[in-house]
């Protein structure tokens, strides 16, 4: 219902901690905004997916108010996988960009080692900051300005903003013949492009139901350790 906007993001947050004792999400920005929400009430919250929870200030504290699950984005061994998968697809020509919003650290960190990685492997990467993908951005004026720099191939490090554009973004693209590769299946079902490989972020949220019921039930979410 927010559609990925900060400022929404934020509202739902204050508006739910009023009402639920326990509180599910997933991204780090959703999560972010639930640990400002939840200070100074008895309200808990579990995040199904986060890239880093350690560089986003996230990791749980015994008797705290939250923890959750890490999708490994941030990974080296994960990001070197996914580049590999990239460039044995002959479509992915040069030269390439790594979107994604690059002002949220943990964010910033994923980008940092798509773009190293593809720069070891001999590829033109424009700087990030021209790939930078900030929420309420003009996704047609941001593909036309990556065109401009002859870009052929995005990278994508889906945030919850540019989650619920996709489409847009997949379509904008592929009119400007650009080829696009985001991080998760999930986006693939929703008209994105080719998806990373078989995984799903369903694990993820049956493990973040199983910690909900635990704190349900008397267990403190801070004492409930990070899940994989």
């Amino acid at each position: 219902g927010a559609f990925g906007d900060p400022n929404a993001i934020a509202d739902a947050a204050k508006d739910l901690v009023k009402y639920c004792d326990v509180i599910v999400t997933a991204s780090t920005a959703a999560a972010l905004a639930l640990k400002t929400a939840t200070q100074g009430t008895n309200a808990q919250f579990v995040y199904a997916s986060v890239g880093d929870p350690a560089s986003s200030g996230l990791t749980p504290q015994p008797g705290g108010n939250f923890t959750g699950g890490s999708n490994g984005q941030a990974d080296s061994t994960v990001v070197s996988r996914r580049v590999t998968h990239m460039l044995s697809n002959a479509a992915f020509k040069n030269k390439f960009a790594v979107v994604g919003d690059y002002t949220d650290l943990a964010h910033k960190k994923v980008m940092d080692a798509v773009f190293g990685a593809l720069q070891a492997a001999g590829k033109q990467v424009v700087p990030l900051a021209s790939s930078s993908l900030t929420p309420g951005a003009n996704i047609d004026n941001f593909i036309a300005g990556l065109a401009n720099q002859s870009v052929k191939s995005l990278y994508v490090c889906s945030d919850l903003w540019i989650t619920a554009h996709v489409k847009a973004l997949h379509q904008s693209a592929k009119a400007a013949g650009m080829k696009t590769m985001f991080e998760f299946k999930e986006i693939k079902q929703n008209s994105g492009g080719d998806d990373y490989d078989g995984d799903s972020w369903q694990p993820l949220f049956v493990k973040a139901a199983d910690y909900a019921d635990k704190i349900l039930n008397g267990t403190r979410a801070g004492d409930l350790g990070i899940f994989t």
